[in-house]
């Protein structure tokens, strides 16, 4: 359970796991303030908005942690920047969602990255927030993964792609970005291990009308497109998905739609995080 610290004279708050207190308190990271104005590290991600830095926290034993700081701005609503942070800013925060989903998926045995600290702090009409998670280690991804691989493992991948993302759906989420590149894979012992990312936008639990369950599954195949697989392969996939053979009325309507939502996503400006923006 993470512990809720406040620097309510500044508008901020403030929450950590517990067993990375002590190192962000060594580390002089004792606030939402310390944690957005921190300087040094290297840019992963940027975008309007939204910029993702690796960074490195000295552990007592003299050895380092590797974790990543995502540092968001949100604009709020006139008159909200007047009243303070209020429940449902809150709510429109990413950082803040990206921590409460991770949280949530870890409890249903789904891979995320650890957990560190997530905060926010109002200055003026804007929320300035954070959400620090360990790095992933020996991980990749899913493109870098395919990219890498032989058919073989290829092949071993897609049925723990489907399964995930079934499992994924099943459980009540979608997650608006979900692409190849949101998914990191580290070979453990001969098995691979998934590892959903970038949750800021993930929505659930819930049951979801299927026009967004097409959206996410779509945008999977329009990866794997991307990334080369055959129409055998993205078909495989489906019925994996599915648990099915043979597809009857109902999953052919569901796999055509997915298969338009993937040529929309080919004639459009590629976002982050999509293939061509890797």
């Amino acid at each position: 359970m993470e512990r809720a610290l406040s620097d309510k004279p500044d508008r901020s708050r403030y929450f950590v796991q517990p067993e990375y207190e002590s190192i962000l308190l060594a580390n002089h990271l004792t606030g939402a303030k310390d944690f957005l104005s921190l300087a040094g590290g290297t840019v992963v991600r940027s975008m309007p908005g939204r910029t993702t830095r690796r960074i490195e926290l000295n552990l007592p034993d003299g050895s380092k942690l590797a974790a990543y700081l995502k540092c968001c701005e949100y604009k709020l609503p006139w008159p909200k920047h007047w009243l303070g942070l209020s429940s449902d800013a809150e709510n429109g925060l990413e950082s803040l969602n990206e921590w409460r989903q991770i949280l949530a998926l870890r409890k249903l045995g789904f891979r995320t990255a650890a957990p560190i600290a997530v905060g926010w702090r109002q200055v003026g009409n804007k929320i300035c927030s954070f959400v620090m998670s360990a790095e992933i280690f020996g991980a990749v991804s899913g493109y870098d993964f395919w990219a890498a691989s032989n058919d073989t493992k290829r092949r071993n991948f897609i049925p723990q792609l489907a399964d995930l993302t079934r499992r994924f759906h099943q459980t009540g989420f979608i997650h608006k970005d979900f692409y190849l590149g949101h998914i990191f894979v580290a070979e453990r012992d001969d098995e691979l291990e998934l590892t959903l990312i970038d949750l800021q936008r993930v929505l659930g639990p819930c049951k979801f009308r299927t026009r967004w369950l097409v959206k996410d599954f779509g945008s999977m195949l329009f990866a794997l497109q991307k990334a080369g697989a055959k129409r055998a392969t993205q078909l495989r996939f489906f019925k994996l998905y599915k648990g099915k053979q043979r597809l009857g009325a109902t999953e052919k309507k569901f796999l055509r739609k997915s298969m338009k939502r993937a040529e929309w996503l080919h004639g459009r400006k590629p976002k982050h995080g999509e293939p061509d923006s890797e």
